[in-house]
């Protein structure tokens, strides 16, 4: 254990320091919610953009974030 005192994140289990820089995966300010549900597109196969949406929770915005950041831009 690194420092006993240190809160846990209790979605990554691991221990959080507040000196560590916020990383691209966890500002959702670049995320489009509206009326409680996160709305992103994905890009089909022939480069089209398919319209998504799902509800707005915790491990929701994560996953997005993650999406778009390896989704082709």
């Amino acid at each position: 254990m690194e420092n006993e005192d240190a809160p846990v994140d209790p979605h990554t289990l691991l221990w959080y320091k507040p000196t560590w820089p916020p990383s691209d995966l966890t500002d959702f300010s670049k995320l489009n919610i509206r009326d409680g549900k996160i709305h992103y597109f994905l890009y089909q196969q022939d480069g089209t953009k398919q319209s998504m949406s799902l509800p707005d929770t915790y491990d929701n915005r994560l996953y997005v974030s993650w999406f778009q950041m390896h989704d082709r831009h």
